[in-house]
C-alpha cells in the first residue's frame, strides 16, 4: 500500500527537479579570450611590400600594417606573402613583434601561424621565442617553439623533398606567466631563393588569458634575460641599435628611404676607418596604396670623404659642389624608378675617408628625397649621419706554425 502511494510522489519530485534544472540558465565556459585582440604593436624591421602587386592587380586593399596582426582575422590561404590578412618581412635573421596588452595580464599560451612553400624557396622559421615584461625594460622568457621538422629533413639527404608545405602553428604550449608587453621573436630560415631568404610572414599574434591570479606569478632576479637591444648592440658591426616604431614611420610617410643599416637601426653615426672603402646603401619601404612617382634622391658628402662610384643604373639628375655651414659638400641627385612588382631600385655609393688619422670631425652624410603621390608632392626632412673615422683595420697575421 505504501509503495503504491510513493510512486506518484517520486514521479512528482523527479518532474519538479527536471523542470527546475531546465529553467536554470546554462553558463558557458570561460572562452579564454585572446587578450592581444585589437592591441597596438611595433616591429623591429619594416614589412616588405614586394608582393603587394598581386593584391593591386586583384583590386584588393593592402593590409593595414598598424592593426592586421591583432585584428582577429586569420589567413585562410597558404600564400601569406600575397594576402592582405598578413604582414611579411624578409632579409632578416629574425623579426621581433612587440605587443602592448595595455595592462598586466595572466597568460597561459602564445601562438602564431607561419606559411611555407618549399618548391618556391619559402621555408618556415626555425624557432620562435616568447618573452613578457611589465615595464618594456626587463623581459622574462615565457616559452619557445622549435621547428624540428625542416632542420631534421635538411640533415637527411633522402628526405629533402619532404620540407613542410602549408601553414604551421607555432605555440609556446601551456605556460603560466604574466606581462603587459609580449615580445614574439621569430628566427627565420636563411636558405631558399634569394627573394625569400630571411623571410617570415604573420597573420595574427594570439595571447590567451590564463585562469589564474596575476599575484600568483612572481619573478626572481635570475628570471630576467637581455632581449632588447640584444639583436644589434655595440658588438654588431659597431652600430648601436634603437627600436624603431615602423607603424608610426610608415603612417607619416608612405615611402620611407633610410640608410642601411644605420638609420634602419636608429643609429645616427657612420663609422669608417683610415684607408677603408665603404658602401653607403639605402633601403626603401613603400607602404603607399597608390602609385608613387617622380622619386628624387639627393645625397651630400663632405669633401673630407671621397665619392668613388655610385649606382649608374639610376638616372643622374645633377652632381655639383655646394657650401653648407662653412663646409664644401659633393651633392649628387638621382631619379629612382619602380621596377617589377613595385620594387624600387635604391641608390648605392662607394666612398672613402681622406683622413690619415682617427677623427670625429669630418662632418656628416646627409640625404633627403621627394616624391609624388596622388598629385601631391612630398618632401622628406633631411637625415644626417655623423662621420666617425677610427684607426686603420688590419687583418690578423697569418699563422704558419
Amino acid at each position: 500500500m505504501m509503495k503504491k502511494c510513493m510512486a506518484p510522489v517520486w514521479l512528482a519530485l523527479v518532474t519538479a527537479v527536471v523542470l527546475a534544472i531546465s529553467t536554470v540558465p546554462v553558463l558557458a565556459a570561460d572562452p579564454e579570450p585572446n587578450v592581444a585582440l585589437g592591441k597596438p604593436y611595433t616591429f623591429s624591421s619594416a614589412p616588405t611590400k614586394t608582393w603587394y602587386g598581386n593584391l593591386e592587380k586583384a583590386g584588393q586593399p593592402l593590409p593595414d600594417a598598424s592593426r592586421v596582426l591583432t585584428d582577429g582575422e586569420f589567413c585562410k590561404s597558404n600564400s601569406f606573402w600575397s594576402s592582405n590578412k598578413t604582414l611579411n618581412f624578409r632579409g632578416t635573421s629574425h623579426c621581433d613583434i612587440l605587443v602592448d596588452l595595455g595592462e598586466v595580464q595572466p597568460l597561459s599560451e602564445v601562438h602564431t601561424h607561419h606559411s611555407a612553400r618549399p618548391m618556391a624557396g619559402i621555408r618556415l622559421p626555425y624557432r620562435e621565442e616568447y618573452f613578457v615584461s611589465d615595464d618594456n625594460k626587463r623581459f622574462v622568457k615565457a616559452g619557445e617553439f622549435i621547428n624540428s621538422h625542416d632542420p631534421r629533413i635538411l640533415n637527411d639527404p633522402n628526405e629533402r623533398g619532404a620540407l613542410f608545405k602549408g601553414i604551421m602553428k607555432f605555440t609556446s604550449g601551456p605556460i603560466r606567466t604574466k606581462g603587459r608587453y609580449l615580445l614574439v621573436r621569430t628566427h627565420t630560415a636563411q636558405q631558399g631563393f634569394v627573394g625569400f631568404r630571411g623571410y617570415v610572414g604573420y597573420d595574427e599574434i594570439v595571447a590567451i588569458r590564463g585562469g589564474f591570479e596575476i599575484d600568483s606569478i612572481r619573478f626572481q632576479p635570475g628570471d630576467y634575460v637581455s632581449v632588447r637591444p640584444k639583436t644589434y648592440d655595440a658588438s654588431f658591426m659597431g652600430y648601436r641599435f634603437g627600436p624603431r616604431d615602423w607603424t608610426k614611420i610608415l603612417a607619416e610617410t608612405p615611402l620611407h628611404i633610410a640608410m642601411a643599416p644605420q638609420h634602419l637601426l636608429g643609429d645616427d653615426e657612420y663609422h669608417m676607418s683610415v684607408a677603408g672603402v665603404y658602401v653607403v646603401q639605402f633601403e626603401c619601404s613603400n607602404n603607399a596604396s597608390s602609385p608613387v612617382t617622380d622619386i628624387e634622391f639627393t645625397l651630400r658628402l663632405p669633401i673630407s670623404v671621397t665619392l668613388l662610384d655610385y649606382n649608374g643604373a639610376l638616372e643622374l639628375l645633377s652632381r655639383r659642389e655646394v657650401d653648407i655651414d662653412g663646409r664644401t659638400y659633393t651633392e649628387i641627385t638621382q631619379a629612382m624608378k619602380p621596377g617589377k612588382l613595385g620594387h624600387i631600385h635604391t641608390p648605392v655609393f662607394v666612398v672613402a675617408p681622406t683622413a690619415t688619422e682617427p677623427t670625429q670631425d669630418l662632418g656628416a652624410i646627409t640625404y633627403q628625397y621627394s616624391y609624388t603621390i596622388k598629385e601631391e608632392r612630398i618632401e622628406s626632412p633631411e637625415q644626417r649621419a655623423t662621420i666617425i673615422v677610427g684607426s686603420r683595420l688590419r687583418a690578423p697575421a697569418r699563422d704558419d706554425s
